[in-house]
């Protein structure tokens, strides 16, 4: 983890206190959620880097951890921009940081095994609640004057937008394998119910697959194909994947 300044830190701090002390949109508990897993070490802070490259004052994404086993594990991230954090009125730091505290509060289990389109949605909307209900003027990518879908698809980035996929949809691919007679029954059967695996694996082989699939089926995979024809698809290539590294 990279230390930030101490004015970095007292920006930071003192935002995550007024968010906490709002009072609105359960804002106290995510906020808490967020500090107890960085005292658990499942998060920390980063600042923002060509690996991250988020376009805000702050955003959430996962970082691999060393393990000692082949299976995939990751920690949560809360991304920062120090030059905005620096920057931004007090009111404007607060606005943008309840979108990444909804997101993170859903980490890893709480709703991030889902799509991250319902999951980015879900925090936008919360986001956008806490803004009108704190009165503040608009923001860089207020969700209140923006259309929603657009900035979902632009923080979570066109390869993962596009092929969105989530648990309950890695399943149904995990039952489907399991009707065939599949030589992987006892695997699928720990997959079946190992969410933290499919968070993981997500994470790392949602570019790769989604690569694979357009080259597969051109543009048409972009624009014809709906958001549950392709979770279908994208979830049949990770489980080909898990199962045949």
């Amino acid at each position: 983890m990279t230390e930030f300044s101490p004015a970095i830190y007292g920006r930071l701090n003192a935002a995550v206190e007024a968010i906490h002390e709002s009072g609105l949109e359960g804002m106290s508990n995510k906020t808490s959620y967020a500090m107890t897993c960085i005292r658990d070490h499942k998060m920390y802070f980063a600042p923002n880097s060509p690996k991250f490259n988020i376009p805000s004052v702050s955003g959430f994404d996962l970082s691999s951890l060393p393990n000692q086993r082949s299976v995939p594990n990751h920690a949560g991230v809360l991304i920062f921009n120090p030059e905005m954090v620096l920057t931004a009125d007090s009111a404007r730091l607060q606005g943008d940081m309840v979108r990444t505290y909804a997101v993170a509060y859903q980490f890893p289990f709480n709703g991030f095994q889902r799509r991250l389109r319902d999951v980015y949605t879900d925090a936008l909307e919360t986001q956008g609640r806490w803004l009108e209900g704190k009165r503040i003027d608009p923001i860089l990518y207020d969700p209140r004057g923006a259309d929603r879908e657009d900035l979902v698809r632009f923080f979570i980035r066109e390869e993962r937008y596009y092929s969105d996929v989530g648990f309950e949809d890695f399943q149904k691919a995990i039952e489907i394998q399991r009707n065939t007679g599949s030589k992987f029954r006892s695997v699928l059967l720990r997959l079946n119910t190992n969410m933290g695996f499919f968070v993981a694996a997500r994470q790392i082989q949602l570019p790769k697959i989604h690569q694979e699939l357009m080259g597969e089926v051109g543009d048409d995979y972009k624009l014809k194909w709906n958001f549950d024809q392709r979770a279908k698809r994208v979830a049949d290539s990770l489980l080909r994947d898990t199962l045949n590294p």
